[in-house]
């Protein structure tokens, strides 16, 4: 049985490795509308987008044993930052940075952008639409990898 739950790591590991970590806020604009966006931006790229509420883990901490390590492990993260109130996802992008991961960060036209991300490239969008375009575009490279 041992052998078995290793060999189960291992596997959604390597499924892991062909996921993209989607950081956003749970309003149902964001779950509808947004996910829908970069799910068809993603559609024919062979990767997996990662919502972080579609999966349960009994007895874990949120986001050291459940987030953390798909961030980790993920081929680059989607961080949605146009809503400043919400810290869970800065605090993903955070850890996105910080272990030097990819991290395409996105928000809507006429967000205020936090002072210590200003530098950063991001995409800024005016509709689900035009965020489906930019992230087709901007993740096309990491398609075949």
């Amino acid at each position: 049985m041992q052998r078995k739950r290793k060999q189960d790591r291992e596997l959604t590991l390597e499924q892991v490795r062909r996921q993209v970590f989607i950081g956003h806020e749970f309003t149902e604009d964001a779950m509808d509308n947004l996910r829908q966006a970069v799910d068809s931006a993603l559609k024919d790229s062979g990767l997996a987008t990662y919502y972080a509420d579609k999966e349960l883990v009994p007895n874990a901490q949120i986001f050291l044993d459940k987030i953390l390590p798909v961030i980790h492990h993920s081929s680059f993260g989607i961080y949605d930052i146009s809503n400043s109130e919400k810290s869970n996802v800065f605090l993903e992008l955070g850890a996105g940075l910080a272990r030097r991961r990819i991290c395409i960060i996105i928000c809507k036209l006429g967000t205020n952008i936090p002072s210590n991300l200003q530098g950063l490239d991001r995409i800024e969008y005016q509709s689900f639409e035009d965020l489906e375009y930019q992230l087709r575009i901007k993740t096309k490279h990491f398609w075949s990898q």
